[in-house]
C-alpha cells in the first residue's frame, strides 16, 4: 500500500474515540514502521490500521471477506466464535479451544472453500466448518481442508489455485519481519514472506505443464530400446 492508495478495512479499528468497521473505506495518508498506517476514512475520521487489517477495494481478498461478512450478517452471527471450556477441567477455568476470529482472510477462505464445494448445504454449516478448521489448525488448516475436499490427495498448488493467497505465492496479509520472526538482517534485504498455506508455490499451470511434458518425453526416450543400424532404410525398401 502506498500513500494515496484507497483501502478497505478487514477488521474493526478503534482509535481517537471512534470505531471503524470492516468494509469501510478510506485513503492512506502516512506509512509508519512496524506495518502501521494512517488512513483518512471516507467519513472524515482518522484511523490507524495495520497492514494486516486492510486490503484493496474490489480485490479478491475484499470479495472473500465481503461474502463472509454478508453470510454472518444474514445468520445474525457475531465476528467471533467463542472458545469452549476444557472438558477435563471440572471448574471450567481453562479454555480447551480458543476463540476464532471470523473477520480474518483465513476464515473467509475456509468459508468460501466449503460453500463452493457443497453449495446446497445450509449456510450455518459453512460457518461451523470454517470455525472448526481455524480452531484446529489456524491458517494451515486451509491446506488440510483443500486437500480433504480433493479426496485426500495432496494438492499441487502449481496447478491448483491456493485458497488463501489466490495464486501469487506470497502471504496475502503482508506480515512484517517482526511478526514472522525473521532474523534481524533480513529486514534490509527486501525478501518476500511466502504463503503459509501453499508454501510460496506459484500457480503457473501452462509453464509447469509444458515442463512436465518435456520431462515425460525424456523418460520415454530413455526407456525405448535403441533402433538397430540401418533398420529404417530396410523398412523403407520393403515399403
Amino acid at each position: 500500500m502506498l500513500v494515496g492508495a484507497r483501502i478497505e478495512l478487514t477488521a474493526r479499528i478503534d482509535a481517537l474515540g471512534f470505531t471503524a468497521h470492516p468494509g469501510q473505506q478510506g485513503v492512506v495518508q502516512e506509512i509508519h514502521t512496524g506495518g502501521h498506517y494512517t488512513v483518512r476514512m471516507d467519513n472524515g475520521r482518522t484511523q490507524f490500521p495495520r497492514r494486516t487489517e486492510m486490503t484493496s477495494p474490489g480485490s479478491r481478498d475484499s470479495q472473500l471477506l465481503g461474502r463472509a461478512r454478508a453470510a454472518l450478517a444474514q445468520l445474525s452471527e457475531g465476528p467471533t466464535a467463542p472458545g469452549r471450556p476444557d472438558g477435563s477441567d471440572s471448574n471450567g477455568w481453562s479454555t480447551g479451544t480458543p476463540e476464532v476470529d471470523r473477520t480474518t482472510l483465513a476464515w473467509a477462505a475456509a468459508f468460501t472453500l466449503l460453500a463452493d464445494h457443497q453449495p446446497d448445504a445450509q449456510l450455518i454449516a459453512y460457518v461451523a466448518g470454517a470455525d472448526a478448521v481455524l480452531r484446529e489448525e489456524v491458517v494451515r488448516g486451509i491446506a488440510t481442508l483443500q486437500s480433504d475436499l480433493a479426496g485426500g490427495a495432496p494438492v499441487d498448488h502449481r496447478f491448483t489455485r491456493c485458497a488463501y493467497c489466490g495464486s501469487h505465492g506470497g502471504d496475502p496479509t503482508f506480515p512484517t519481519c517482526e511478526e514472522r520472526g525473521c532474523p534481524p538482517d533480513y529486514e534490509f534485504v527486501g525478501h518476500d514472506h511466502g504463503c503459509p498455506v501453499c508454501g510460496g508455490a506459484t500457480w503457473e499451470p501452462d509453464w509447469y505443464g509444458e515442463q512436465q511434458i518435456r520431462y515425460c518425453d525424456g523418460l520415454l526416450a530413455d526407456a525405448l530400446p535403441p533402433a538397430p543400424p540401418g533398420g529404417l532404410a530396410r523398412l523403407l525398401r520393403r515399403a
